[in-house]
């Protein structure tokens, strides 16, 4: 960017409208002094979240609101004296509600011939670094960086670094909305994924597509249907399946809501699977519980331990979760696994658990663990007819390994 675009992008910033002359009278009540109060925060939110964004910025005055004034006085006083940057942005996140762009803007308001405000979304895209502390201050290189090359652009033209993040920010906000094909609107009709199932129905539309149904927007790089795409093409339908909420938020323009969108899709799919191929109302025999529980465990990366809760005629009543992780005899205690039991009046029950290594040999805990949860229900008049361990199929191994058929 050249300083007459700098010039230029600002003078498309800065409109003279209730929104620029709420920023100038804030830069104007802040600038230099020791510390903030409460109401100057206030402002800054207000600032920032303006129309369309109303309420989220309620919910971040909430938060402000609760705060003692003293409070706020001292860590705003504190954030300035301190001369790393990152820690100064790290302090400010100490106020309930401020993450890194607000506290960004506030810089920017306090000094801005050091600071550049950074909005949201761009701040997102553009510099590829989440909103948020920890993922700031684990890599407080790329926010460093960036504002350095600003430093030095600002410094080469005698500019304000402030007046350059304006800049850029809009620039990019005009740009993202040239490009072509970054809306699903952009799209011809007949290939929108919604128009496209209605007219053909599902079978005709391909995986990126049906993940796009599910996901619903993209970013201002791409659209719904090219992010899935990139998304199935770099990590795979199984790897997708198998990530977690963590793992899915560190892959690029995959924020918390997204996450939880493809977790619930993945998990809805397993459920639906486990309903419609394995409905089994009475148990026969070991293979019966395998069928049962096989969808439901055979990616697990942890152990499972549950407990099938029968009636006289082996009638299912109940499954019921005892633990999760390591199967280990000194956790597994006779009164959680019964009570569920007693509860249901029920007289039979089996036991399950999965191997994750997809191994159902019994390990010498597995088989004491067996023996101890027969001899406590035989004193409280509870068969336990058997204990299955599963292991999964497409490894080549043995399925299901039975206390009473093997």
């Amino acid at each position: 960017m050249q300083v007459q675009e700098v010039s230029e992008w600002v003078d498309k910033c800065n409109k003279e409208d209730e929104f620029f002359d709420l920023e100038r009278k804030i830069e104007t009540t802040i600038s230099q002094k020791n510390f903030l109060t409460k109401e100057d925060i206030i402002e800054v939110v207000k600032w920032k979240f303006h129309t369309g964004l109303e309420r989220k910025g309620t919910i971040i005055l909430n938060f402000i609101e609760q705060m003692d004034d003293c409070e706020i006085k001292k860590i705003t006083q504190e954030a300035f004296e301190i001369e790393e940057e990152s820690k100064k942005i790290k302090k400010l996140c100490k106020i309930k509600g401020i993450g890194i762009s607000l506290a960004s803007c506030i810089l920017s308001f306090h000094n801005p011939e050091k600071y550049c405000i950074f909005n949201t979304p761009t701040y997102n895209e553009t510099f590829k670094i989440e909103t948020r502390p920890d993922n700031l201050f684990l890599n407080p290189k790329y926010y460093l960086n960036m504002l350095n090359e600003l430093r030095k652009f600002s410094e080469k033209y005698n500019l304000r670094v402030k007046d350059v993040g304006k800049a850029l920010f809009k620039k990019n906000c005009v740009e993202s909305k040239s490009n072509n094909n970054h809306r699903i609107k952009d799209i011809s009709q007949d290939e929108r994924p919604r128009e496209k199932l209605e007219r053909l129905g599902s079978d005709f539309l391909d995986n990126d597509e049906l993940l796009a149904l599910i996901l619903r927007t993209g970013n201002q790089r791409e659209n719904a249907v090219e992010m899935s795409n990139r998304l199935i093409k770099e990590y795979g339908m199984e790897k997708l399946s198998e990530c977690s909420l963590k793992e899915l938020q560190k892959i690029k323009g995959i924020g918390l809501a997204k996450a939880c969108q493809i977790i619930a899709l993945f998990e809805f799919n397993k459920r639906s699977n486990i309903s419609k191929n394995h409905i089994i109302k009475k148990i026969t025999c070991a293979k019966d519980v395998f069928d049962l529980f096989y969808e439901k465990l055979k990616d697990e990366k942890q152990e499972y331990f549950y407990v099938l809760i029968l009636n006289t005629q082996n009638c299912i009543i109940d499954k019921q979760l005892i633990s999760k992780g390591i199967l280990d005899k000194t956790l597994i205690h006779p009164r959680e696994v019964f009570r569920y039991v007693i509860k249901n009046a029920a007289s039979k029950i089996i036991l399950i658990h999965n191997h994750p290594d997809g191994d159902p040999t019994p390990s010498k805990n597995d088989l004491e663990i067996t023996e101890e949860l027969i001899k406590a229900g035989d004193l409280l008049g509870i068969k336990i007819i058997d204990h299955i361990i599963i292991g999964n199929k497409i490894m080549g191994k043995k399925e299901y390994w039975s206390w009473k058929e093997d």
